[in-house]
């Protein structure tokens, strides 16, 4: 990200950032997420014809607004947070770390800002903003199409924010089976899919992922994965002679 040393460019951007933001960012930003069902009704996250005047000012643009974000995040201002957010992927949403950053707020931040007056309260203001942070991320793959981040950080809401492991577990999947998927996603889908009762789901998911992985890869991924499939035959009660034995490709 690139940030402007220049008073005055600083003066002049504050300027048109301030006119974007009162005029632009009504349509832009969502009422409520009111339900996990909800979507960004009226939301629009990608180029447009008024952005088009910024020319080759679009990045330092957005990048001013997120800046100016984190100064509205220090006051807990939540409306003016979101509106920055949404304003800055509007004009450059070729950036993943508006994105990423964006979605950690809303779902991990948010919620600690409102009011509560009970713990029912509390659970609907996790549930709302993790929501919203979700639709937030769903967007991105308009601009990230098949990228790993975007499902890796959906499953960690889901997992840690919503503390629903299945529908985490259905994330770090749609993660590995993305281009550039580090391993650990298919061993984290694996895992919690035996916490959330399914230990046979893991084991097939398990013995069937290592016997596809590339001969080298197979090597230093068995290292980790074959102490979990015995935990798992064992548990599984699975006798000796049914039990998964590696054959290395190329035997």
């Amino acid at each position: 990200m690139r940030v402007l040393r220049s008073n005055t460019g600083r003066v002049l951007l504050c300027g048109v950032a301030l006119i974007l933001l009162g005029g632009a960012t009504r349509p832009l930003v969502p009422k409520a997420v009111a339900s996990s069902g909800s979507r960004l009704a009226g939301t629009h996250l990608g180029p447009s014809v008024s952005f088009a005047v910024l020319g080759g000012l679009r990045q330092t643009v957005a990048n001013f607004l997120w800046i100016s974000a984190y100064e509205s995040w220090e006051a807990r201002d939540l409306e003016a947070v979101r509106s920055k957010f949404y304003l800055a992927v509007a004009i450059d949403p070729e950036e993943w770390f508006f994105w990423s950053n964006g979605a950690r707020m809303m779902a991990y931040d948010f919620p600690r800002w409102v009011p509560v007056s009970s713990e029912a309260d509390e659970v609907q203001a996790r549930m709302r903003y993790a929501t919203e942070a979700i639709l937030w991320l769903e967007s991105a793959t308009a601009y990230f199409p098949k990228d790993y981040r975007v499902y890796l950080e959906i499953g960690m809401i889901r997992l840690h924010v919503l503390r629903d492991t299945r529908s985490a577990a259905a994330a770090f999947k749609a993660a590995w089976e993305c281009s550039d998927a580090p391993f650990f996603t298919a061993r984290v889908y694996a895992e919690l899919m035996r916490k959330a009762g399914e230990p046979e789901i893991a084991y097939a998911w398990y013995c069937g992922w290592l016997t596809g992985l590339p001969a080298e890869a197979q090597i230093t991924q068995a290292a980790i994965i074959l102490p979990r499939i015995r935990e798992i035959e064992a548990s599984l009660q699975i006798v000796e002679k049914n039990r998964f034995y590696l054959v290395p490709i190329g035997s």
